[in-house]
């Protein structure tokens, strides 16, 4: 019976985790799709490594924030259909 509190608690925590890192994890996809639609657009001279490295950097945070939200991520998928 003395481990039913400790179980109670390890699967209670990752839903609380969740919920508070959702906002945090919604601002930093926005961010970095931003910055990243203002690179290819020429507003931000970026170089194609950093523009590479932000692209990488906006599909880690939407995968972070279908994690924290409870989605499948299948929307995060890189966007190759340019032919790399």
């Amino acid at each position: 019976m003395r481990h039913v509190p400790i179980l109670a608690l390890v699967l209670l925590m990752p839903g609380c985790l969740a919920g508070q890192l959702r906002a945090p994890a919604q601002d930093h996809h926005v961010q970095t799709q931003i910055i990243v639609e203002q690179c290819e657009s020429g507003t931000y001279q970026c170089s194609p490594e950093l523009l590479e490295d932000l692209q990488a950097m906006r599909d880690q945070a939407c995968l972070i924030e279908s994690i924290t939200a409870k989605r499948n991520g299948s929307e995060c998928s890189p966007e190759e259909a340019d032919g790399e």
